[in-house]
């Protein structure tokens, strides 16, 4: 567009650029990361795997020597590419000189390592990982290779890493595994790396930030001091800080309590909180999360059709048909039943499910609060809440046994394998003048050990069977069905 723009300004001509609007509008948007069925993406057989979006290759300014290697293509699920930072940057580096043979190379090195695992812990063995060289401050540093290429390469930091060993089992990397994301790209963006740097110390000063809660630690609250949102010195900061919008908050100190995150993904509105935040930094202003905080911030998440996730909440309604405070605020709040509830904000320690979550459900209390019939609504609910009470109790139970099977079956598997490889060198070394044996795992075992690793072995079989039993899978599939229809 930049491109067209100038020549259009140079030539007085603005043909080409309503020409290119109206084309471009009937693009849809480029959606990043996020995974699209039988979409048409750009591909070319230089570069196996990597797809283009029509928007990103109508956006960026590709040479046409390079557009010409690409054909539209419809294909099986697939994301853009050109959400690759580095990627992004090569098609920017060789807008105007460099072969295509010169940019297949390097898009193919970036290709080749994958996507940051994000917070999931990945293999050492199989994963090129880097880590900052002994002496720099902080130390330590595990990244893996294609944050490194994507923040690091071609600029003067990139000396400070070296390829990490492979001395551990798994490893999380620790750009994908925090906002510390968030705070690379800001520095990559500025060409001012000295940001994601002070981060990093400042995180490394703090506790991490768990899903389990903190105890102790630099704590942080907006300035307007609204209760229901903090944030520890981790998040503060690796997100808070780096993103201008620091000046909005202010420490309360530490707390001796655990305390758990508004900004952790544990948290109920870590998304909601997130976005808000987002919107504040890209607007510099923080009203919009602020005004967020003022509403929800003391509000349970709607628990659902989960009723000890409603522990402690407030409900309104009625006894089989109850409305959390969330979906109160959101729905039902001055509605013409409102004045016909039996509870107003009643307090369950125990907790409770909230029926108006539900799309179905809400649609049927908008019927009755325009015809007035409220029997009517509270005899559907009770039915659902038969239906309820039939499927899904069962359906988690069932899920919990055949994950506990699954999980007892890999458990036996790894016992097996280390009491194997143990009987096998012990063989190896002594010899047996015996065997052993008994009638579950068989006889003529050269030594306990390799007893020990048959007995798990035949304990995986058995576990596996469970955890994949057709039986108990169609059955929690056909109460899932059950339950859909009147959810």
């Amino acid at each position: 567009m930049k491109t067209i723009w100038a020549t259009a300004v140079s030539s007085s001509d603005l043909d080409p650029v309503v020409e290119f609007m109206k084309k471009r509008s009937a693009i849809p948007n480029c959606q990043l990361t996020k995974q699209l069925e039988g979409e048409s993406w750009y591909v070319s057989q230089d570069l196996q795997g990597m797809t283009l979006c029509r928007a990103c290759v109508e956006d960026t300014n590709i040479r046409p020597l390079f557009r010409e290697k690409f054909t539209l293509q419809t294909t099986t699920a697939a994301y853009c590419d050109m959400s690759i930072r580095f990627i992004a940057g090569m098609f920017e580096k060789y807008k105007e000189t460099g072969s295509w043979e010169t940019l297949v190379s390097d898009i193919s090195a970036r290709l080749s390592v994958g996507a940051c695992p994000l917070r999931e812990p990945a293999p050492a063995v199989g994963r090129l990982w880097f880590q900052t060289r002994q002496g720099h401050s902080p130390p330590s540093l595990k990244i893996c290779a294609g944050c490194y290429m994507d923040f690091f390469v071609g600029n003067p930091d990139e000396a400070v890493f070296e390829k990490a060993g492979e001395a551990w089992d798994y490893v999380h990397c620790d750009i994908g595994n925090s906002f510390l994301q968030f705070t690379a790209v800001s520095a990559a963006d500025t060409g001012d790396l000295s940001i994601f740097w002070k981060a990093v110390r400042g995180m490394r000063s703090q506790p991490p930030c768990t899903d389990q809660g903190i105890v102790g630690g630099n704590w942080y609250e907006l300035s307007q001091k609204l209760p229901g949102f903090s944030v520890c010195g981790s998040c503060y900061a690796s997100l808070v800080e780096p993103t201008g919008l620091g000046h909005h908050f202010v420490s309360t100190g530490h707390s001796s309590q655990t305390t758990l995150c508004s900004f952790n993904c544990g948290h109920g509105r870590f998304t909601d909180y997130l976005i808000r935040f987002s919107r504040s930094m890209a607007i510099g202003d923080i009203k919009c999360l602020e005004d967020y905080v003022t509403k929800y911030g003391t509000v349970l998440v709607c628990p659902k059709y989960r009723p000890t996730s409603g522990k402690n909440g407030k409900f309104w309604g009625w006894d089989n048909l109850t409305i959390c405070e969330n979906c109160y605020i959101d729905f039902a709040k001055g509605t013409s039943l409102e004045s016909r509830y039996l509870l107003k904000g009643s307090l369950d320690p125990v907790g409770k499910m909230c029926d108006l979550y539900s799309p179905r459900m809400r649609k049927l209390y908008s019927e009755a609060c325009a015809t007035g019939d409220l029997d009517g609504l509270l005899a559907r609910a009770s039915q659902r809440r038969e239906v309820w009470s039939a499927t899904v109790p069962v359906i988690h139970r069932m899920e919990l046994n055949l994950q506990e099977a699954a999980f007892q079956a890999d458990m036996h598997r790894q016992e097996s394998t280390f009491y194997n490889n143990l009987g096998h060198y012990v063989h190896n070394i002594v010899g047996n003048t015996y065997t052993v044996g008994n009638s579950y795992a068989g006889y003529g075992h050269a030594n306990e050990y390799l007893l020990t690793g048959h007995t798990h072995h035949e304990q995986a079989k058995e576990a596996s069977r469970m955890a994949a039993d057709e039986s108990s899978w169609s059955t929690v599939s056909m109460l899932k069905e059950q339950w859909a229809q009147v959810e």
